[in-house]
C-alpha cells in the first residue's frame, strides 16, 4: 500500500550562540520536499497529550527524512505546524520517521 504524500516546506533554525559576549541568532534553512504524509492524531494519541495541547490543532507526519524538534512545517495551503516528539523508525530497513505537529496560529 502506498500512502499519498504532499509537498511540504520545512523551516529549520540553527541554535544561536554568543560571540564576544553578544548573542548571535542561528541561521535559518528552508527546504521543500515532496515526501510528507500528514494525518490527524487518533483518540489514543490525543488522550496522551496534556489537556491544553488537546485543544490545539494536532496532526502527525510520516517522512523519509528526519525532522527536528522546533522545525516549522508549512503545507501547500499555508497551514503551519511546529514539529514535536520525533520518533525514528529506521530499524525497519528504510528511513522512516514520525513526528507530532502542533498548529501555529497566524
Amino acid at each position: 500500500m502506498k500512502l499519498a504524500t504532499e509537498a511540504i516546506t520545512v523551516t529549520r533554525t540553527a541554535a544561536g550562540g554568543y560571540v564576544n559576549g553578544r548573542y548571535v541568532a542561528g541561521t535559518v534553512q528552508v527546504f521543500t520536499t515532496p515526501r510528507g504524509n500528514i494525518q490527524p492524531l487518533n483518540g489514543r494519541e490525543l488522550r496522551k497529550l496534556s489537556e491544553g495541547d488537546r485543544e490545539k490543532d494536532q496532526q502527525k507526519i510520516y517522512t523519509a527524512f528526519e525532522l527536528k524538534n522546533s522545525d516549522v512545517v508549512t503545507r501547500a495551503d499555508g497551514t503551519t505546524y511546529e514539529v514535536q516528539a520525533v520518533k525514528d523508525w529506521t530499524g525497519f530497513h528504510q528511513a522512516h520517521y514520525q513526528a507530532r505537529l502542533t498548529g501555529i496560529e497566524a
